[in-house]
């Protein structure tokens, strides 16, 4: 059996377990269309891949076809593209499959695959009957094989500098060898990338990020400047030199953190598995965002350099400055709402842990502090402490503070099981009506900050009642001058 017959036998075996496949096959074909399966839905069926987002390209506009398709069927429906003439149907859960129709790109197919980015997504599957007819004409069943990365034609990245990152991205996901001298191709075209829209290229990226060894692929973009290209704000890492606690450069310690937290998510500790695997939007898990925290959790150390009074390297307020730059960049990417949160919250909270660590631990109260300032992003911050304690192995690292690491991680999780309520909404035995009338407060801000420190104090345990309530907000009331200092940021771990 040849590999093209050995591929349509698994497309025609995927295709029929697919709700609404045969009825879309024929609404085409009926409609006058030629119908291919292209690019990904050939390629990973190829691989023994599931069918997911299935690519189909017509020897017309699809938009009218797909739009009326969709309409009979009660599926959801969008143009994807007015220009291109893109259509997009997606399917009723629990079905997973889109499906996205395209006009085809020249005059044949074989004209429409020479114009794409590799040649093992330059195979189509003519799919007007019953029996599926493979169209291959640059090799791509035999670099699938063979597992060897080429690109479509000489100048496939001058025609879309995007597919620089579509190339680490199928090296990474396909786990393929690039072709010799395409890292150099690549290279050439850098410079063009970023005037490309970034929506495209935080696609990819994710792509990348949701894989399970994604390191290696970050690492290789990093080898050919290609990191620094999608991520600016990386630039100024390089060879920036730590202090006793680090045996690498920042740079260096990034790209080391970002592996260590690969290694985690292999074997996740039981209460992050299921954690790391949510879904936060449909380019990305909670563990891609937290990786993407790694990437920019030190960003802002070239920054805030300087020498302490000890006369040793510091980077006071680095991660401040660190979520700041990762917020510039979460707006350049365009990335959806929720991974920016997720982004700049970890990023500018990768500190706590290790300083609560190499100081002296975390109270009932600093460890609700925690859990309501992160939210939803608690457990992917002490992952993230893990995989950035890991990757921080200089002469200042004791077993100790790796002992102390391990027992705070284990005492915040077990006091995030504990609690009644989650920090977040936490409810004190009174509202603020209860404390204007009782205590005379004036309507304002104390009343708020009240409440909060209420709160706080019920979420921990140390209120019971309406009077243990009235009894604490009239001692916050007398002690409003009383300056708060962040119980965090006893440590001197300089991260």
């Amino acid at each position: 059996m040849t590999l093209a017959d050995e591929l349509a036998g698994k497309l025609s075996a995927a295709l029929s377990k697919t709700t609404h496949a045969e009825n879309l096959r024929r609404h085409f074909t009926e409609s006058g269309f030629d119908i291919w399966l292209v690019g990904g839905a050939t390629r990973n069926v190829s691989l023994g891949r599931r069918l997911a987002d299935v690519d189909l390209v017509v020897n017309g506009d699809p938009v009218p076809a797909a739009s009326g398709f969709a309409r009979d069927n009660g599926l959801s429906y969008v143009t994807l593209d007015e220009k291109r003439r893109i259509a997009r149907i997606v399917l009723k859960p629990p079905d997973p499959v889109m499906f996205d129709i395209s006009r085809m790109n020249g005059e044949s197919i074989e004209a429409d695959l020479s114009r794409r980015d590799f040649t093992i997504n330059a195979i189509a599957a003519k799919w007007n009957s019953d029996r599926i007819e493979i169209t291959d004409p640059l090799g791509g069943l035999a670099d699938l094989d063979s597992g060897v990365l080429r690109p479509a034609s000489p100048s496939a990245f001058a025609d879309d500098p995007v597919r620089i990152v579509r190339a680490y991205r199928f090296a990474c996901v396909c786990k393929m060898k690039m072709e010799k001298g395409l890292r150099n191709l690549m290279r050439r075209s850098l410079g063009r990338l970023p005037p490309m829209p970034q929506e495209r290229v935080s696609r990819e990226i994710f792509h990348i990020l949701n894989e399970p060894d994604c390191h290696t692929a970050i690492a290789d973009m990093a080898q050919d400047n290609a990191l620094e290209t999608v991520f600016p704000e990386m630039g100024p890492m390089r060879g920036v030199l730590q202090n006793r606690w680090h045996h690498l450069d920042v740079f260096d310690h990034t790209l080391a953190t970002l592996a260590r937290l690969d290694d985690i998510a292999m074997n996740p500790p039981q209460w992050a598995g299921g954690y790391l695997r949510e879904r936060v939007s449909y380019d990305a898990n909670r563990l891609a965002v937290t990786r993407l925290a790694a990437l920019y959790h030190d960003a802002g150390k070239p920054h805030c350099a300087g020498v302490s009074a000890r006369g040793e390297v510091c980077f006071i307020g680095h991660e401040n400055t660190s979520a700041k730059l990762a917020l510039t960049a979460a707006r350049r990417l365009r990335v959806p709402r929720e991974i920016a949160r997720g982004w700049r919250v970890l990023v500018k909270n990768h500190l706590r842990p290790l300083n609560a660590a190499a100081g002296q631990g975390l109270s009932r109260r600093g460890m609700y502090r925690f859990c309501r300032d992160l939210g939803q992003w608690d457990i992917a911050a002490l992952v993230h402490a893990m995989a950035d304690s890991g990757a921080t192995c200089g002469p200042a690292v004791t077993m100790d503070i790796r002992s102390n690491e391990k027992r705070l991680i284990k005492n915040i999780i077990e006091f995030k099981n504990s609690m009644k309520v989650s920090a977040q909404h936490a409810r004190p035995p009174v509202d603020g009506n209860d404390l204007m009338r009782e205590l005379g407060v004036e309507p304002g801000p104390v009343v708020g900050m009240i409440l909060e420190k209420l709160a706080e104090a019920a979420a921990t345990e140390n209120i019971r009642d309406r009077n243990d309530a009235f009894r604490l907000a009239s001692d916050i009331l007398k002690n409003l001058e009383r300056p708060y200092k962040p119980e965090m940021n006893r440590g001197e771990y300089p991260g």
